[in-house]
């Protein structure tokens, strides 16, 4: 399932997902524009292996519970948990180094 699939707010749905990241520090995205931090968070969800973006996506984007998650997905809500638990740590990471290289002026 591709991320433009479940995308229905763009700017909302982009900020819950920049909101993982709360409690940093240093924010990864300081100094980048609105348009390149959107750019970011299409790329590390859709570098995520499908059966985690999936999650991440119904819980961020749409914010269906975990046990809609489960029924929609057909998985166990254990496996819910520990798939958006999975998701949001690569998301994380995914989108500081991509942030962290833009600001560099890197690709």
């Amino acid at each position: 399932l591709s991320f433009e699939t479940y995308v229905s707010n763009e700017h909302d749905a982009d900020q819950r997902f920049v909101s993982l990241l709360a409690g940093d520090s240093a924010a990864p995205d300081h100094g980048l524009a609105l348009d390149e931090k959107r750019a970011i968070v299409r790329a590390a969800v859709e570098a995520l292996p499908s059966k985690l973006s999936e999650v991440l996506i119904l819980a961020y984007y749409h914010r269906f519970s975990y046990k809609d998650i489960a029924e929609i997905a057909g998985i166990p809500l254990g496996t819910v948990k520990s798939r958006l638990h999975a998701a949001i740590a690569a998301f994380a990471g995914r989108y500081r180094e991509t942030a962290g290289r833009r600001i560099k002026g890197e690709p």
